[in-house]
């Protein structure tokens, strides 16, 4: 029997989906309604797939994973998955799709890399849950296998450092393909690595992205049929920040 660990705060609608996904008696499913609990549960538990929510009202679902840890989540080689879920996706299809292949490996293929261009960052100061600063993005440029084009100007990446050091990032841009294509972008990300690294990356200085923790889950929407295939996919980045602004190396999730 597969063990299904489900965190999130949806208590209407969201388990009874998950429950249709993973149907007894194969599937047996646990379900936490934060994300303290939820790291508590997966190392007590070793699910075989945990579903987590990137929105939880106690903390972010990137959290709760670096929380769980994959050395506390799949010890002694034991292969089991984690997935993230955002407000707005579709749980059923995203489910189901996991069930499917439930104890394989989970592959990946790359999307597309993404620079934008940063100007002007609207300092906010000390807000109740840590630092704010809005950062404006002026311009910036995609380009992969399927897709290609520039980020129009009008985003933002607005950011909150915590009080743990932790930096959060919400990006939100409009890409326009070189075919004329408006693709909505948002992926929301976390940031953060030893005190020496964060203070040369503060002074503008080129560091090393091996050296610390930059990882973001772009997710797309898109009106075009050409494109649509975005609408259908989660996919991870990995961050390279950069002076004039950051690179995403951005992954589908197969």
């Amino acid at each position: 029997m597969a063990h299904v660990l489900l965190i999130d705060d949806d208590l209407a609608f969201i388990p009874e989906q998950v429950r249709q996904a993973f149907p007894p008696p194969n599937h047996q499913v646990t379900w936490v309604a934060t994300g303290a609990i939820g790291v508590e549960r997966v190392r007590a538990l070793l699910p075989d797939v945990v579903l987590l929510d990137l929105l939880l009202p106690d903390q972010s679902g990137l959290a709760v994973y670096e929380g769980s840890a994959p050395s506390h989540l799949f010890p002694r080689g034991r292969q089991g998955q984690m997935l993230a879920q955002n407000t707005g996706g579709s749980i059923v299809n995203i489910t189901a799709a996991l069930a499917a292949r439930l104890g394989g490996r989970m592959e990946s293929r790359f999307l597309m890399t993404l620079q934008v261009e940063v100007v002007g960052p609207q300092r906010i100061g000390a807000v109740p849950h840590g630092t704010r600063v809005t950062a404006p993005i002026a311009s910036g440029h995609f380009e992969g296998p399927r897709l290609r084009g520039k980020v129009l100007p009008g985003g933002g990446d607005w950011t909150l450092l915590r009080g743990d050091g932790v930096l959060e990032l919400d990006l939100r841009i409009t890409l326009e393909t070189d075919d004329g294509a408006l693709i909505h972008m948002t992926s929301f990300g976390l940031r953060h690595g030893p005190p020496e690294v964060i203070a040369a990356l503060a002074r503008g200085e080129s560091v090393d992205p091996s050296t610390y923790y930059f990882r973001t889950t772009p997710r797309f929407e898109t009106g075009n049929p050409k494109y649509a295939f975005l609408n259908r996919l989660l996919a991870v980045s990995s961050g390279d920040r950069r002076a004039e602004g950051p690179i995403y190396t951005i992954y589908e999730i197969l």
